[in-house]
């Protein structure tokens, strides 16, 4: 005789489901949530000096870009200007792939002028929406 027999299902099992299912509630009323009343802000972002190093013949310059707003920027181009003492300004150039919202991310620039905090200037002068 091939007959089956249907065996029911375990209490585990509908234990784990149940605990499936609220998670996947919960993530879905989240994103919903977010999406309804979240920050909808754009960009706010800046810029400052993280440290100073000294890196083969010239000096290493990290930074930290923050975007306080509430949308992402991509492509963020930060520019770094140091001001010479013979009136003449080196300037330099990063670009940031994606600077999420409330995130912060971190680069550097390459001066053959030794730079300091108070006389260099940084600024993200461009972004894209992604």
């Amino acid at each position: 005789m091939n007959a089956k027999t249907s065996s029911p299902i375990p209490p585990a099992e509908w234990i784990v489901a149940g605990m499936g299912l609220l998670v996947f509630t919960a993530v879905l009323g989240l994103m919903v949530w977010d999406a309804v009343a979240g920050d909808q802000s754009p960009p706010r972002i800046t810029v400052e000096v993280d440290s100073i190093t000294r890196s083969g013949d010239g000096h290493l310059l990290k930074f930290r870009a923050r975007n306080d707003g509430g949308e992402t920027a991509a492509e963020v181009v930060v520019e770094g200007e140091l001001p010479a003492s013979g009136g003449e300004t080196e300037t330099a150039s990063a670009t940031l792939d994606f600077l999420p919202a409330h995130s912060e991310r971190k680069g550097g620039f390459f001066f053959k002028a030794q730079p300091e905090r108070e006389t260099v200037r940084l600024r993200a002068s461009s972004f894209r929406e992604p």
